[in-house]
């Protein structure tokens, strides 16, 4: 059944909020971002941005309602891709390729 605007929101989706809002507002320029930024899947992209907001696993699977297991996965094939060993390495990534 799908919810109307009267249906109040799930208690886990309105107390992280701030989080889908901040992802939200990553979607629509993850994908005008051509495959060439490392090889990366729009979905990996939106995990980098949030890697380098500072974002921890279980912020970032919760504001993209993901597992945490997902979000860990998608970090290892972000490393891999762009061959970095760190979420440090990986953020710098992003801001030097102006992902974020």
């Amino acid at each position: 059944m799908a919810r109307n605007a009267t249906q109040p929101k799930p208690a886990a989706i309105s107390d992280s909020s701030a989080l889908v809002s901040a992802a939200r507002s990553v979607w629509p320029a993850a994908n005008r971002i051509s495959i060439a930024a490392g090889g990366l899947s729009t979905r990996e992209i939106e995990v980098l941005r949030l890697v380098a907001a500072g974002k921890t696993n279980p912020e970032i699977a919760a504001a993209l309602f993901l597992s945490e297991k997902t979000v860990a996965r998608h970090l290892s094939n972000i490393f891999a891709k762009l061959d970095v060993n760190s979420r440090t390495s990986a953020a710098a990534f992003a801001f030097e390729h102006r992902l974020v």
